[in-house]
């Protein structure tokens, strides 16, 4: 597992237990050092090791192997739905990136879905994935048609699907720019 491009230096300053800058992998490192630092006898042999059935007995991980036609993206959707809810922005990067080609993704991140995410985050640094979500619907509903908040994906999923050719760095400026006009 490697994270994307944005969080690479980071997440490899803490595997290499050098100083890691500030952003979201530092959160979490942080977050589970405090959190295991709480446990009895994390400081010990016997208690790293109850630590670790405890991780190993609780922790899932899920590897699928697809056959020719199969749409990962469907499969993710339906393993996810008994998880932590997306928002409707989630499944739009999702379906975004799933049409990516993955050696194009870290580029596609750095110059376009990074810029676009740059104007959804919180006072506190955070994604806010609702207001990411309602500015997608939006964005969907002025071409004139109600969408319903729950439908958001769905329609844009529909929208893109519609195309023969859909180029999505067009996709994100587009929707980068609009943003700009109705929003700023």
């Amino acid at each position: 597992m490697y994270p994307r491009q944005r969080d690479r230096d980071q997440f490899t300053a803490a595997i290499e237990q050098q100083k890691v800058a500030d952003g979201n992998i530092q959160k979490a490192l942080q977050f589970f050092t405090k959190e295991i630092s709480t446990l009895k006898d994390c400081d010990t042999e016997a208690g790293l090791r109850s630590l670790f059935n405890l991780i190993v007995a609780r922790l899932d991980f899920v590897a699928i192997t697809l056959q020719g036609s199969e749409n990962p993206y469907r499969i993710f959707r339906s393993l996810n739905s008994t998880g932590v809810d997306l928002s409707e922005a989630d499944l739009i990067r999702n379906f975004v990136f799933m049409h990516v080609p993955a050696s194009e993704q870290d580029r596609f991140d750095d110059q376009c879905w990074n810029l676009l995410e740059q104007h959804f985050f919180n006072a506190d640094g955070r994604l806010n994935g609702l207001t990411m979500s309602a500015f997608f619907r939006d964005f969907m509903m002025s071409a004139g048609k109600y969408i319903p908040p729950t439908s958001t994906f769905q329609e844009f999923e529909n929208l893109t699907l519609r195309s023969t050719y859909v180029q999505y760095e067009h996709v994100c400026a587009t929707l980068h720019s609009w943003h700009g006009l109705k929003f700023l």
